[in-house]
């Protein structure tokens, strides 16, 4: 038995299980196949191969009380349906000893940490309930197909809190919104909202104020309640287990989200805890008197610094109603993201029009000097009347501005340009990296640039581009362009329908050690510079480019993985010990005239030899449904996703949708997003999710 990893138990030499546990909260598709496991295994139950002193009918009078204790007591900290369940999931517990009276072999904790879902198989793993012959502390269970029974550790609950025998439902952050779910511990991911990679964390109670109920209801576009979505993390550099997470919480369909969810771990991703941050009206707290009149956030960010201060950034703002303020908003947390502080407008990236335009910020903490931190994104001029929109018009430039902080993100300095854009001419996606080894700041963007005919059918002129700092940010070298991203975005080649990916974004790593630069970006085998592109055509392969001297020669971009084909975007790169890792979403198992479902899946692929060759590609999640995703300009997962190292290995968190293959339809969640104004039985679209990867 290995901590890390899953193996049988059994007889024969173990061998590695490779699934994953339940969501947390549960999703009735999983609930429905452990409730059929179950039955398939009372079906096959054995006469008991040992001599117990107590049976389990004895026992659960005593130990499996918590409900009937709770409602004796009338606990008052159970959550809300709890409560108005209470006397129903008393009276089942009640039953118990009936229910297990007899002579066979049982298993009843059915906590998600003993379920494994592999694919169409389920295993119920535990340790038994009492010693087996010759001292043995495993006994020969029986196959009860098609279920294989295998022991894990034993775990005791305590079922007088709601969390012990919660099987559904908990109640969100935001107005009716989902939170997150997470996990840890394996390849195959958990929900933190729910997401994880295999662990999870209970949703928080609903704490948004009345004002923005209000106003969400006036609102243009589709609110996906429950909907999370782009997500962000960061890792204690200090290898202390602390990662935060950021993501939208319940996407709207023309421009961000209600709030910004943060999740954080002190266990490497293991398990996740949840809050909220007061960007806008819609947070859960006090919100700085300059935006406590903004009702959406979007693009969060959050990075971790040398001291171990967390530094954040994201949007806020309003699109018509009731005005079209926008702001980059910072803020800093010194409890490893459990409260945050310091939540401002950086100054100068605050305006109360739609003719100037915050975009895309993201925040890199200095990873030498505790207290520094910065912060880059674009301002549209003139040209666009939403900070989510994609800004191509007739007539706008949008430079890349720069904010400082060096006293730990209580204040931020003046915004300034970094990269000078003229008529028709901006950047977006901007990404600092520093090089540790002597402090150089490198700033990472898509460069967009004329000629250009954004109405006509064509590709904007993008191109991937860096400016360079030697001096802190004081000063900065002239965009240097290093390849054309040539992407087409991603379209569902049976359907036609669109999704909303990351094409134009960039992604950025360095390796300490020696300085090297990465970037990974997706693009198109079929793009071309013309009027009008061929409706066929999308993104097929995720490139590379590196640099081992400063950024001053670039490698030709490598393409790491294609999917015969078929759509693969929105990768990201991180580095660690001198192996690379790029984490990716494609549609390799969309068949040919498919066009009820989008089978998507996460991956991940390596390098060991600084990205000359790739190989040892795993999977994450998959497949799932891309369809039941909200629609933002297509069926959106999120502009980026997220990848940092940690420990040994990486820590991902991504977000999938909550209908998985074979997609049943009994499974709710197989619906369309549900939304305000068009409700359907998916009322939990998606959710983020973390994974532990070697």
């Amino acid at each position: 038995m290995r901590a890390e990893s899953w193996f049988t138990s059994t007889s024969p030499p173990p061998r590695r299980l490779h699934g994953w546990h339940p969501f947390e909260p549960w999703t009735e598709s999983d609930l429905n196949l452990v409730v059929e496991t179950y039955v398939r295994m009372a079906a096959n139950l054995t006469r008991s191969p040992v001599v117990v002193d107590q049976t389990a009918a004895q026992g659960f009078e005593n130990e499996i009380n918590g409900w009937q204790v709770a409602l004796r007591r009338s606990e008052p900290r159970l959550e809300v349906w709890c409560l108005k369940n209470l006397e129903r999931l008393a009276s089942l517990e009640a039953r118990a000893p009936q229910a297990a009276a007899g002579n066979m072999l049982l298993h009843v904790d059915t906590r998600a940490d003993n379920l494994l879902i592999a694919g169409d198989r389920r295993y119920v793993l535990d340790w038994p309930c009492g010693p087996a012959p010759g001292g043995s502390t495993l006994l020969p269970w029986r196959r009860a197909s098609p279920c294989r029974v295998d022991q894990r550790r034993r775990h005791f609950s305590n079922a007088s809190t709601c969390e012990a025998f919660r099987l559904t439902r908990s109640t969100p952050s935001y107005a009716a919104s989902g939170a997150i779910s997470w996990s840890g511990r394996s390849s195959r991911p958990r929900p933190v909202s729910p997401p994880s990679a295999h662990s999870r964390r209970p949703r928080g109670r609903s704490r948004s104020t009345a004002a923005c109920s209000v106003q969400d209801n006036s609102l243009t576009g589709r609110t996906y309640l429950n909907a999370e979505v782009e997500p962000q993390v960061a890792v204690d550099p200090r290898g202390n287990g602390v990662a935060i997470a950021m993501f939208h919480q319940d996407r709207k369909s023309n421009g961000g989200a209600h709030g910004i969810g943060v999740g954080y771990s002190t266990n490497s991703g293991g398990s996740w805890a949840e809050t909220t941050i007061s960007l806008n009206a819609c947070g859960p707290g006090a919100v700085d008197s300059a935006l406590a009149n903004m009702f959406r956030a979007s693009d969060p960010w959050v990075s971790i610094g040398p001291d171990g201060t967390a530094y954040a950034s994201a949007l806020s703002f309003n699109i018509s109603v009731p005005n079209n303020a926008n702001a980059v908003v910072a803020a800093s947390s010194t409890d490893g993201g459990a409260t945050w502080q310091n939540i401002h407008a950086i100054p100068g990236a605050i305006f109360g029009t739609a003719d100037m335009s915050t975009d895309k910020n993201s925040t890199t903490a200095d990873p030498i000097h505790a207290g520094v931190a910065y912060t880059v994104w674009d301002t549209l001029l003139l040209a666009t009347d939403n900070p989510d929109d994609n800004p191509h018009t007739q007539a706008y430039t949008g430079p890349a501005y720069f904010s400082k902080t060096t006293d730990g993100g209580k204040t931020w300095s003046q915004a300034k340009v970094i990269v000078d854009t003229k008529n028709r001419t901006q950047t977006i996606g901007n990404i600092i990296v520093v090089d540790p080894r002597n402090g150089d700041l490198y700033n990472f963007t898509d460069l967009i640039l004329s000629p250009n005919t954004p109405f006509q059918g064509t590709r904007s002129n993008a191109q991937l581009a860096f400016v360079k700092s030697s001096d802190g940010g004081n000063t900065w070298t002239q965009p240097q362009i290093i390849a054309p991203f040539n992407s087409l975005g991603v379209k569902d080649p049976n359907t036609g329908q669109p999704a909303r990916v990351g094409d134009g974004l960039e992604e950025v790593a360095i390796d300490p050690s020696n300085g090297k630069l990465y970037i990974v970006y997706e693009s198109s085998t079929n793009y071309q510079k013309q009027l009008k592109q061929s409706s066929g055509a999308w993104d097929d392969e995720i490139l590379l480019v590196s640099s081992s001297d400063g950024g001053a020669t670039w490698t030709t971009p490598q393409v790491i993985h294609t999917a015969n084909g078929l759509p693969t975007f929105t990768p990201t790169v991180a580095v660690n010990g001198g192996r690379v890792a790029v984490t990716y979403y494609d549609s390799r198992f969309l068949t040919a005239g498919d066009t009820a479902h989008w089978p998507t899946d996460y991956w991940v692929e390596y390098s060991t030899n600084g990205g000359a060759t790739w190989g040892n590609e795993q999977q994450i999640a998959g497949s799932f449904d891309l369809m039941t995703a909200p629609v933002a300009r297509g069926f959106f997962l999120g502009d980026y996703e997220a990848l940092q190292p940690s420990g040994s290995g990486f820590l991902a968190v991504f977000v999938k949708t909550n209908c998985d293959a074979p997609y049943p339809t009994s499974n709710s969640l197989c619906a369309p997003a549900s939304s305000n104004t068009t409700p359907t039985s998916n009322t939990n679209p998606t959710d983020v999710f973390s994974a532990s990867l070697p």
